[in-house]
């Protein structure tokens, strides 16, 4: 696949969920969508919080394995080397680096703009010569 098709398919993903009710979805979600490798996702996810559509925030997860629940969400790694409690398994933990996962938002304006697009119907119009 080439690499617009890739940020196509991506913008398109990101598109549909500012049109919807989601709030944040992991890369993994534009991943299935676009039928990439999860890394491929991402950096184009990435380059859309650069261009202003998306907002990365870090989702920090209990590491205990019957649990793995969200703790709390951060717009950085906060508590990145620090104990930190699980308030619902009750384990106490040294929060890693590894511990926070990537969740992505789409912006207050992109998401009114896409609003605005999708209810108005707006489509560029071109005007074909006929021969």
């Amino acid at each position: 696949m080439q690499a617009y098709q890739i940020k196509r398919k991506i913008s398109r993903f990101v598109d549909t969920v500012a049109f919807s009710r989601v709030k944040q979805f992991y890369p993994s979600a534009a991943a299935k969508y676009a039928q990439v490798p999860l890394n491929v996702a991402f950096e184009a996810l990435l380059q859309l919080v650069i261009d202003g559509e998306l907002i990365i925030k870090w989702e920090l997860r209990c590491p205990n394995d019957t649990c793995i629940r969200r703790i709390e969400l951060s717009n950085d790694k906060a508590k990145a080397d620090s104990s930190v409690f699980c308030p619902y398994c009750g384990i106490e933990f040294d929060a890693r680096p590894g511990d926070y996962f990537p969740v992505f938002e789409v912006t207050d304006q992109f998401k009114a703009d896409i609003y605005e697009e999708k209810k108005t119907n707006i489509r560029p119009y071109l005007q074909l010569a006929q021969r």
